[in-house]
């Protein structure tokens, strides 16, 4: 089923990226937070992205970010544990001591995934490997 149940939400976001594009509201943020980059560092995974971290949120009572899953070169995805650093976003797993890829948002509607800009935009699906 390709039609979202919550039409007014996207509604919502194609207003702000024709207010931005066709009505020259350059300065309105038109889209949630997208992956800049991606490194492995001491058993992790560092995402930095388009926004700062001050910039996004996770969109949860209690404030984890969720839907995120590393693998290592055995290809096994694992759900991931993440929290903001100063550059962005880490993501690790005990179960993976060596990840070489990451992935967040990556289901047919996920319904965990809770990374969002303050303005209230959730951030773009992405995968770093191409298995």
């Amino acid at each position: 089923d390709i039609h979202p149940r919550n039409k007014q939400d996207v509604g919502y976001r194609l207003s702000l990226g024709a207010r931005k594009l066709y009505y020259g509201e350059h300065e309105l943020r038109a889209d949630g937070p997208r992956v800049r980059s991606v490194k492995t560092l001491d058993g992790a995974m560092h995402i930095t992205f388009d926004q700062l971290p001050e910039q996004m949120m996770a969109n949860e009572r209690y404030g984890y970010i969720k839907g995120f899953s590393i693998a290592g070169e055995d290809r096994i995805f694992h759900w991931a544990k993440a929290d903001f650093d100063q550059n962005g976003i880490k993501v690790w797993c005990e179960d993976v001591p060596r990840p070489v890829a990451v992935r967040y948002a990556w289901a047919n509607n996920p319904a965990d995934a809770n990374l969002y800009s303050v303005d209230g935009l959730p951030a773009s699906p992405f995968r770093t490997d191409n298995w």
